[in-house]
């Protein structure tokens, strides 16, 4: 008998009405379905037999069940997401070894520095008795000629000895710590990458594990059953059949909702957790295969229906105990329109803030999103700065920009920030150098009036800053087209034609000054920040780079009038790289308002249309360091000695 109801919304609670009919209900073949049958007051419902199709199996993909289009985006899997998690967790145990092992070598170096240090100032009280005791034998010498003073002069002769190999051995390890303490750095950064990419990962597995779920869901599925009831005597048998199907139909979905349930991925999670959801299970068709009595009072049927789940999408997130972010709002009714999603950019003048869209927090910019067709609200916070807020309405694929103003505290000189170029990369640090009045020149002669303010690289520009340059625009500095690049040999500059910033006639680290840079090159590095940031950069003019470097002092060198040795890589200053090559932009303190290499490293290109370059360099003499020491040479000159630094303008 095929009954012509093209969709029937059988309800999931096994409840039924009651029947003034008596019946009793026969074992099912499928025990479990004892629970669910239902019982009347006065009906007792037989079934016979129960007899399914073939089981829904979890070989059966959703995607074998539905199809996919042709345009279809291909999602990632659960499996190929866990393997990624599982190389990235590797990745992350090896990178937390490595920075164990780096850790302890810059424990091990410090601990040395420290004993180094205590042994110094026990040398220095030593040399001051042996000293003190030569001063004496000396004197006594001078009233009594034939004393002899050997002893003393042997005694003060090791002890100065201890002391310069001390001097020696403590530069030599603050050098090596520094450079282990930078690769430390680096390590803890590819730590915190890999943890975050595993965040991210675990993330779009749950969005994953919710997709797979809603698919398996949402499968259409034939279920048959054999359902018999006991009629009450005074029944129709119209009555009687339609009471039977009925009660077989509301046997169907429970079967149904069972093997569907069975058939998830993650069943033992689901089954338990959907009990508190509604399934939306709707019987699309179904024919009655086999009816009659087979006693008297007892009316047998054999259905076979047409069953689907239109479960929501954040019923799966129930199901799995997720949060329902990972679920997607769109409903699976057929008739529902379709929401347009596009691509939100957003970007802003500062580092390290926090980007905030209709409420929910996406970290620091920048920041790409996709987010649905319509009215959303932008707000970029940062401490320090009045939050950016606004109101855009997205119809297309948009960049957002987000200009943030320092609260009303006036500027200070050597406030340190970074602009951000791409997620996870930012341009060089800077500091702040406020407007004044200043004293310039070798005998502080030239008073300058400052009306502006600025901010100055903290460094000179490394190796791979200049790399990260050179790989978004494929960028070839002038060396490296005209082969030929300056460097010092015996005393005097010789070209080179096999020598660039990436071989500089030295071994160079990333943290590194680059060399080999034409003043030309220096500006197209400048001008892509720029164009990166949507800030103003550009190399510095002298006073700019000599008011920086002073730090506030008026002195030949930031810490004083005399050059002292340790204190910067100049020719014949007794450093590790002294005469031999660039050290690391830290490898020295920085000046008073956190300036690196304020002297020596390397010649810095100024803005100066004939060439001047500023702050001395490695192979030349401390003397040529001086904060208002020059070297002129022509702006296409390109030389293993001069590098450069770049200047952010504030408005």
């Amino acid at each position: 008998m095929r009954q012509g109801i093209p969709s029937l919304l059988i309800p999931l609670i096994p409840c039924l009405v009651a029947f003034s009919i008596s019946s009793e209900e026969a074992t099912l073949s499928s025990a479990p379905e004892n629970k669910a049958t239902p019982k009347a007051e006065t009906v007792a419902a037989t079934d016979t037999k129960t007899t399914t199709s073939d089981s829904i199996n979890k070989s059966s993909t959703p995607e074998q069940s539905t199809g996919k289009k042709d345009d279809e985006q291909e999602k990632p899997t659960v499996l190929t997401i866990d393997n990624a998690l599982f190389e990235e967790h590797s990745r992350l145990e090896e990178a937390k070894r490595s920075f164990k092992e780096q850790k302890n070598k810059v424990d091990n170096t410090d601990s040395e520095l420290t004993r180094l240090t205590a042994q110094a100032k026990a040398l220095d009280k030593s040399l001051d008795s042996a000293k003190a005791s030569l001063k004496a034998a000396y004197d006594k010498m001078l009233t009594v000629p034939d004393y002899d003073i050997t002893s003393a002069q042997k005694s003060y002769q090791q002890i100065w000895s201890d002391v310069k190999q001390n001097q020696q051995s403590r530069l030599e390890l603050q050098q090596t710590l520094t450079e282990e303490q930078s690769k430390l750095s680096e390590l803890k950064s590819k730590v915190s990458a890999s943890q975050s990419k595993i965040d991210d990962l675990e993330k779009s597995k749950k969005v994953a594990r919710a997709q797979r779920l809603y698919e398996e869901l949402s499968v259409e599925h034939e279920e048959k059953v054999s359902f018999t009831n006991r009629c009450s005597p005074n029944m129709t048998l119209k009555q009687c059949e339609d009471q039977t199907v009925e009660l077989g139909l509301q046997k169907t979905v429970n079967q149904f909702r069972r093997n569907l349930l069975q058939a998830t991925t993650e069943s033992e999670l689901v089954t338990p957790n959907s009990q508190n959801v509604s399934m939306n299970i709707h019987v699309l068709n179904y024919d009655v295969l086999d009816s009659g009595f087979q006693n008297k009072d007892r009316y047998r049927v054999v259905l076979q229906g047409l069953l689907q789940s239109k479960v929501s999408r954040q019923t799966a997130c129930k199901l799995l105990s997720i949060e329902n972010q990972y679920c997607s709002n769109k409903q699976p009714a057929q008739n529902q329109k379709e929401v347009a999603w596009f691509k939100v950019e957003v970007r802003s003048n500062q580092y390290d803030d926090a980007v905030f869209i209709d409420g929910v927090s996406y970290g620091k910019s920048p920041v790409e999103v996709s987010l649905a067709k319509g009215s959303h609200k932008l707000t970029v916070k940062k401490d320090g700065f009045l939050a950016y807020e606004t109101n855009f309405t997205l119809n297309s694929d948009t960049t957002v920009r987000a200009h943030l103003k320092q609260k009303g505290n006036p500027l200070k000189t050597g406030f340190k920030f970074k602009d951000a170029i791409s997620k996870g990369a930012s341009a060089p640090e800077v500091i702040t150098v406020a407007p004044g009045n200043f004293y310039l020149g070798e005998y502080n002669s030239v008073q300058y009036k400052l009306d502006h303010a600025f901010a100055i690289s903290s460094t000179p520009v490394t190796v791979s800053e200049f790399e990260t340059f050179v790989k978004s625009t494929n960028y070839k500095t002038d060396a490296e087209l005209t082969k030929s690049c300056l460097v010092m040999k015996n005393d005097r500059p010789e070209p080179n034609k096999n020598t660039t910033w990436k071989a500089p006639g030295f071994s160079q680290s990333n943290n590194q000054p680059v060399v080999c840079i034409t003043q030309k090159d220096a500006k197209k590095y400048a001008n892509w920040l720029s164009q990166k940031t949507g800030a103003n950069y550009r190399l510095p003019t002298e006073a700019e780079w000599e008011i920086a470097s002073r730090g506030g002092k008026t002195t030949a060198y930031w810490w004083g009038s005399d050059f002292q040795v340790g204190k910067a890589n100049t020719g014949w200053s007794g450093t590790a790289w002294s005469n031999k090559s660039t050290s690391p932009v830290t490898a020295f303190k920085p000046n008073p308002i956190g300036m690196y290499d304020a002297v020596g490293n390397v010649w810095e290109w100024t803005n100066s249309p004939q060439g001047a370059t500023r702050g001395g360099a490695w192979c030349y003499s401390p003397s040529t360091a001086t904060v208002f020491s020059q070297l002129y040479v022509a702006p296409a000159t390109a030389a293993n000695y001069i590098g450069f630094r770049v200047l952010r303008e504030i408005h």
